[in-house]
């Protein structure tokens, strides 16, 4: 009877209980044992059924947190991998926009665009492009920097000075002022990427980017001499179209000032000079005609012309051929105002390696070498 007392205590007590010999199964405490033999393995059943089911549920707990911190990761590294692809999508724009300015014959106002960008694509915090003419510095175009730092970071001895010096990209890095207002020092990145005519190694501009969080990477500089390329090409491309301007001018005033009347026809277009408006007494543009630079664009077929010409089937017929690009070989005379003035006409080819650009009349007032 005390060892049944012992055991139903553990039993309270939540601790396992062995089986009680059975004495007599006849009498009360045989049948009390027996019961409480069979509530006791009961009992140590479900506590470890409970066990494995907690067991069980553990493991699921734990899977289901493994679980949760895997999905957790994947949504890091796809809100990483989102955010990238949106970087790489502005900074694929930010590329697309200046190559399309830089192939576009443009001033050097669209300058100020192109820095902003390229300040944006690195994110820098500034920087500028300088421009050079003949290694004089001519022009700065900038993004977020003041004047001060513009002369500071072109007077010699400056990184970009170093970059024109040594032709190639210079890195620095440097400790701010301690008079910051952070209570720790900072340091400053700078970058200048030299741009150069590949034919001649002239320094035509130079780039300067900063910032603060770290170094330019060899990717990032790849890019920038990628679009210094791309600049030189532009700049270049200017300077000949202004050269070609400033030609273009030259031989406009040099035909101006010539005294016979000269006709251009190209495509069917027809320039004239001053003097072929003299001849014709043609005052349409005579008002304004000093204020003309380029060659004065002329409709042949204008009535206010055409009728002071007394022959104007054989001038037709002289142009008929000239538009057709068959060179008539032989001068034609015609008159003027019934007789008037007597112009003699003529025709030469122009030519442009070797093919056809377009046709010359020279039309010569020799009214007083024929005695009219």
């Amino acid at each position: 009877m005390k060892r049944l007392n012992r055991e139903t205590d553990r039993l309270a007590q939540g601790e396992n209980t062995e089986p009680i010999p059975i004495l007599n199964e006849q009498d009360e405490i045989g049948e009390l044992t027996k019961i409480f033999n069979q509530m006791s393995a009961s009992i140590i059943g479900q506590k470890k059924n409970l066990q494995l089911n907690n067991e069980a549920l553990q493991m699921q707990s734990e899977e289901l947190l493994a679980q949760q911190e895997e999905l957790h990761t994947q949504q890091e590294e796809l809100e990483e991998a989102l955010n990238v692809t949106l970087q790489n999508e502005q900074h694929l724009k930010y590329r697309n926009e200046l190559t399309e300015t830089l192939a576009a014959r443009e001033t050097f106002t669209a300058y100020e665009m192109v820095v902003e960008k390229l300040v944006a694509i690195t994110h820098a915090e500034f920087g500028a492009i300088i421009f050079y003419d003949r290694d004089h510095l001519e022009q700065v175009f900038s993004f977020g920097i003041t004047e001060t730092a513009i002369e500071k970071i072109t007077m010699p001895g400056s990184i970009v000075e170093r970059a024109n010096l040594l032709r190639r990209i210079t890195q620095s890095d440097k400790q701010v002022a301690l008079d910051h207002p952070l209570p720790h020092p900072y340091y400053i990145f700078e970058a200048a990427i030299p741009v150069l005519d590949a034919d001649s190694g002239e320094i035509l501009a130079c780039i300067y980017l900063a910032r603060y969080k770290m170094q330019f990477e060899a990717g990032e500089l790849e890019d920038m001499m990628s679009f210094a390329r791309q600049i030189s090409l532009s700049l270049l491309r200017m300077r000949m179209f202004d050269e070609m301007q400033v030609e273009k001018e030259k031989t406009t005033s040099l035909i101006h000032s010539i005294r016979e009347a000269m006709m251009y026809i190209e495509n069917n277009k027809v320039l004239a000079n001053h003097a072929l408006l003299n001849l014709f007494d043609y005052s349409q543009y005579n008002d304004d005609k000093q204020n003309i630079r380029g060659l004065i664009s002329l409709d042949v077929e204008d009535e206010l012309l055409v009728r002071r010409i007394d022959q104007k089937e054989k001038f037709n017929n002289f142009m008929d051929k000239v538009y057709s690009n068959t060179i008539p070989h032989e001068d034609i005379q015609i008159t003027l105002n019934d007789g008037a003035k007597v112009v003699t006409i003529y025709a030469e080819e122009v030519r442009y390696h070797a093919s056809l650009k377009g046709i010359m009349l020279v039309l010569k007032d020799v009214t007083h070498e024929v005695g009219v």
